[in-house]
């Protein structure tokens, strides 16, 4: 009986202890509770909750309270594009400042290129570049294993047969998740008003580039001397863009002798449709 005695009281005990946390934590939870704001809840339902990082926040979430909180500037309305941008600004009262789109780019074509190793390893870039930098003849190749499209928080980025990453600018914000998860660094992220971009990172020697890819830029410098705005100069034997001076007339592109220059934007256009 006295062994009974022991074992009811320490179930009452423990049962008692259990109540007195429950409370406890009730209390807490209530008091250390983060209170949401109403309005940011409301922004959160526009924005696409992707969570890319493009508006310089953590996240969706982050980008609504600070909108709410009047912590950015119309001029940072970018989440969703133009549409979503302006629905955030009605909603709080103000009118979206008119923003400029910005499209990923991928500079390369890998034309004909062989590859060097018979890769059967995890199908991600940056794994591929842990076991064998150089998969291709063209060591500034893209890999092919499309781990930029898996990145891709808006589904704007699909995979050709040839294993190039094909843009698709209905979808892509310009968040630059895709140059982040690219380890060849052959993507970037442009202005959608400029047409005209060098497809080729290759800082190869013109006669070694071209011997390996038939797309390659060579340096040979036709593409400057015919610009009539001085946008493009060869560096390391790579043709560069100063885009803040081109004028996208696309004099570059007809004196390119192997096509490493060329309207990229309109070239996956066509081959998507095409899909």
């Amino acid at each position: 009986m006295a062994t009974y005695g022991i074992v009811v009281a320490a179930v009452i005990a423990l049962g008692t202890l259990g109540v007195v946390f429950a409370v406890g934590m009730a209390i807490a939870n209530a008091k250390l509770a983060v209170k949401r704001n109403p309005l940011a809840e409301e922004i959160l339902k526009l924005l696409p909750c992707a969570n890319c990082g493009a508006c310089g926040y953590a996240g969706c979430a982050a980008y609504a309270e600070a909108v709410a909180a009047v912590k950015v500037g119309r001029k940072s309305f970018i989440p969703g594009g133009g549409a979503c941008a302006e629905k955030v600004a009605a909603l709080i009262g103000q009118k979206a400042e008119t923003q400029e789109q910005k499209v990923a780019i991928v500079h390369c074509q890998r034309s004909n290129v062989k590859p060097k190793v018979d890769y059967r390893g995890l199908k991600d870039c940056k794994a591929a570049t842990l076991f064998a930098d150089n998969m291709y003849e063209c060591s500034y190749a893209c890999l092919g294993l499309g781990t930029c499209e898996r990145a891709c928080p808006f589904g704007a980025i699909v995979t050709s047969e040839k294993g190039l990453p094909i843009i698709l600018e209905d979808k892509c914000t310009g968040c630059g998740v895709c140059v982040a998860s690219c380890p060849k660094g052959i993507i970037s992220v442009e202005s959608a008003k400029k047409t005209v971009h060098v497809l080729c990172r290759s800082r190869d020697k013109g006669a070694v580039a071209r011997k390996v890819c038939e797309r390659a830029c060579i340096g040979c410098g036709k593409c400057a001397k015919e610009c009539p705005v001085n946008a493009i100069e060869v560096k390391d034997f790579l043709a560069c863009i100063d885009y803040e001076k081109c004028i996208s007339c696309g004099k570059c592109v007809q004196v390119c002798p192997t096509g490493a220059i060329g309207n990229f934007r309109q070239m996956r256009r066509r081959k998507a449709n095409a899909a």
